[in-house]
């Protein structure tokens, strides 16, 4: 049995870095649970509040299409101008673009949170694409020294 007598606090040294790192990645999975909350949580809101745009631009264009109708009406008795129902017809195609535009932000909205959650891939949106497979090419340039094992099986 061999007992070192001086180990010039190596081993000691040794234990508290180890725990410092252990620390250190502990703190960092933290970092990262949170950052994936958040983002989670603004791609829901993102989502949310295109969605309520949606209903209130719908709303608006029903309510401009009304509008106009009235105009006319009015514009084919007398008491509207030209430019009365020109201005009513831009205000409903201003609407209409309002509208497109929450589609296209709820539609955003949606593929960043499934991005977020990671449900945004070839195999879980049943893609008809070759996917790529980690293993295989791990498996096929492993223990390569010479060329790039791309394209090589």
């Amino acid at each position: 049995m061999t007992l070192p007598l001086y180990q010039s606090g190596a081993v000691s040294s040794n234990i508290r870095q180890s725990r410092q790192v252990e620390n250190q990645r502990r703190l960092e999975t933290v970092s990262v649970e949170r950052d994936v909350e958040e983002r989670v949580r603004n791609a829901w809101e993102n989502f949310r509040e295109a969605t309520a745009r949606i209903v209130s631009s719908e709303d608006q264009v029903t309510a401009n299409d009304i509008a106009l109708e009235g105009v006319r009406q009015e514009s084919e008795v007398g008491s509207r101008t030209t430019l009365d129902v020109l201005d009513a017809e831009q205000e409903l195609l201003d609407s209409r673009v309002s509208l497109v535009r929450a589609q296209r932000d709820q539609h955003v909205a949606a593929y960043s949170l499934l991005m977020v959650i990671g449900k945004l891939t070839a195999e879980e949106m049943a893609l008809d694409v070759a996917q790529y497979d980690p293993s295989r090419n791990r498996d096929n340039v492993e223990n390569k020294f010479f060329g790039w094992g791309i394209g090589e099986d």
